[in-house]
């Protein structure tokens, strides 16, 4: 009797509840080794993360502006990945302006996008600062010939890629070159990002050099910011004229730097005063776009308005897919309405690339005594967040520079 109900109860199970309770029954196994696996997996992070080595670096962990700086010990050391690699030991980092953009979240969405395909970013949580330092090549791949283990270096990292604030970075051929041999590390940390500005604008964009550049009349505004003093010094070396509008703080620097004409904005009228004078061939905005008008209407016939301060990145507002369309429509939109105004030669320029020979460029002209760099201040690493507050206050005539460490391998 027994048999016989056991098998009147098989025969009652339809083949569709078979097939779901086959169904259940293998969703439990399969969630079940998920769960295995991702706890193994994570077992195995963690006990990769436990072993290895850890450095000293300045970073952010949030969006939150400067009060988000903090320099941590526990930084997972990089090595080299690719091919195309290098391997530095840091003993100098600048602060850029740009540091503190990104702080507040500039170019966040590309970051993370970045960030997610890179096999160096082992702690999704630290986002390293710093766009450019100097330092001394550790290794390289095997297809990197532009430098050498040994070699003393100066390299530059764009606003969305790791930063090169701590005691060691992994960067590509493309961004190192050798630094000047007539600086020290200090000195060469200091010039980098902003060679990298004044290069794409005055021999890319303005299309100047040592005999184009001889009696045009160029307009700098913010000659005090590193941007500033660089041009200054190189447009002079090619014997430009040079007016520049700074603070106060900035006036002795400037004349000592050989500007033929200083406008003093802080204790005068800005606007006015540009306009008395006569047209600039060459108008350099380091303000942005909201004094874009007028450095149209006081540059000359044919003359080129060129701006360096870095506009808002539409991915940032939307994603990385859509900001980008966007951003192409807006480019287009600008070219269209130039056109219809006859504002062809004046072009508005607020991007660049990270053109590595941009830094051998600058290597000779510093080797030939045409720049120099000017320092604010030298700060060590563990002071980092006093240097970043310091920045934010914009009365610097020069960079602050970061000490990361001593100069011996």
């Amino acid at each position: 009797m027994d048999f016989k109900w056991r098998i009147n109860c098989l025969d009652a199970l339809s083949p569709t509840l078979i097939f779901g309770l086959a169904g259940v029954a293998t969703i439990s196994a399969i969630s079940g080794l998920h769960i295995l696996f991702s706890r193994t997996s994570k077992m195995l992070h963690e006990r990769k993360g436990r072993n290895t080595p850890r450095m000293k670096g300045v970073v952010i962990r949030s969006y939150g502006g400067i009060s988000s700086v903090e320099v941590r010990t526990d930084v997972p050391v990089p090595k080299i990945l690719h091919d195309n690699e290098v391997l530095l030991k840091v003993v100098a980092a600048g602060l850029d302006n740009m540091d503190l953009l990104v702080t507040k979240g500039y170019g966040r969405a590309i970051r993370s996008h970045l960030r997610h395909n890179n096999d160096h970013v082992d702690d999704d949580s630290m986002i390293i600062l710093g766009r450019e330092c100097s330092g001394i090549v550790l290794n390289t791949g095997r297809n990197v010939t532009c430098v050498a283990k040994g070699d003393e270096v100066w390299a530059i990292s764009a606003y969305c890629l790791e930063g090169l604030m701590a005691e060691y970075v992994v960067v590509k051929d493309t961004q190192v070159a050798l630094k000047p041999k007539n600086l020290t590390f200090e000195e060469a940390a200091s010039l980098p990002y902003s060679t990298i500005q004044v290069c794409n604008a005055l021999l890319n964009q303005a299309s100047l050099n040592s005999i184009s550049a001889k009696g045009k009349r160029i307009l700098l505004i913010t000659g005090n910011s590193p941007v500033g003093l660089f041009a200054i010094q190189l447009l002079k070396s090619w014997g430009g004229n040079v007016t520049t509008a700074v603070p106060t703080a900035g006036l002795p620097m400037c004349h000592e730097l050989g500007a033929d004409d200083v406008i003093v904005y802080s204790v005068t009228d800005f606007e006015t005063e540009l306009r008395r004078r006569k047209r600039f061939d060459i108008v350099l905005n380091a303000i942005g776009t909201i004094i874009h008008q007028l450095c149209v209407d006081i540059s000359s016939p044919g003359g080129k308005v060129i701006t360096f301060t870095t506009t808002p990145i539409l991915s940032d507002k939307f994603d990385v897919l859509l900001g980008s369309c966007l951003a192409a429509v807006l480019q287009i939109v600008a070219w269209i309405k130039k056109l219809n105004q006859g504002m062809l030669t004046n072009f508005w320029w607020d991007n660049f690339s990270y053109d590595k020979e941009y830094l051998v460029k600058t290597s000779t002209f510093v080797e030939e005594g045409n720049i120099f760099p000017i320092i604010e201040r030298i700060y060590d690493m563990d002071d980092a967040v006093v240097a970043f507050q310091q920045l934010a206050k914009y009365e610097n005539v020069g960079k602050n520079v970061l000490r990361i460490s001593h100069q011996n391998i």
